[in-house]
């Protein structure tokens, strides 16, 4: 999931649903479900990403004092509602409010539990990329970077900097650069990380942005 590797992650996931029916583990059914949402979101599948996530949401009611479990279900949410946030035409399907109060929740629950602190704050700082803030949006994208660096975080990192990249060579941002860097700079530095850790899904979204 990490490496976002669409095709072989469905196959393992489709396998662990079957074993999770087996043993009746709604904590560990969550999790995949939570995962299926996310993988159906990044491939543009919005129907089916919501199904897996209504599913899930059904068990986490249950396991919130269990953070694994619930930051998972969030971070797909966070996935999802991101996503409609951004498309085109997208404002009638979910306001930026809704989509901020996921990701409060979303970074709150993950400063108990790293290992989603950087990808949440990243999310945040896009959420208020989106309308403008760049003061504040600024704020969450140097709090992800550094979280990132902190925690040895290649991958997280790698993503922070192509979106950092990307919004410091907009044409409309009035910031040019940050920590001496330019948006070019940032953007090679995320290349050569993608390439130095294949991940292929993301070196196919830099293709498509060059």
């Amino acid at each position: 999931m990490k490496f976002r590797e669409p095709e072989s992650s469905i196959k393992i996931l489709e396998e662990g649903i079957a074993l999770t029916q087996k043993s009746g583990h709604s904590a560990i059914n969550s999790i995949i479900l939570s995962n299926r949402s996310i993988l159906h979101t990044l491939r543009g599948e919005p129907d089916k990403a919501r199904e897996c996530l209504l599913q899930a949401e059904k068990l986490v009611e249950k396991i919130k004092v269990a953070k694994p479990f619930y930051g998972t279900y969030l971070m797909a949410k966070a996935h999802y509602e991101l996503a409609l946030l951004r498309s085109s035409g997208n404002q009638k399907n979910i306001s930026w409010k809704a989509v901020n109060q996921t990701l409060t929740e979303l970074v709150k629950t993950a400063k108990k539990f790293a290992g989603f602190l950087p990808e949440a704050l990243l999310f945040k700082a896009l959420a208020y990329l989106h309308i403008n803030k760049e003061r504040r949006a600024l704020k969450f994208i140097q709090d992800a970077m550094q979280t990132a660096e902190t925690n040895g975080a290649k991958v997280d990192l790698s993503r922070i900097y192509f979106e950092l990249g990307k919004y410091l060579s907009d044409p409309k941002t009035k910031q040019k650069q940050l920590n001496g860097l330019s948006g070019k700079d940032y953007i090679e530095k995320a290349r050569a990380m993608f390439e130095e850790m294949d991940l292929q899904w993301d070196l196919e979204e830099y293709g498509k942005y060059i």
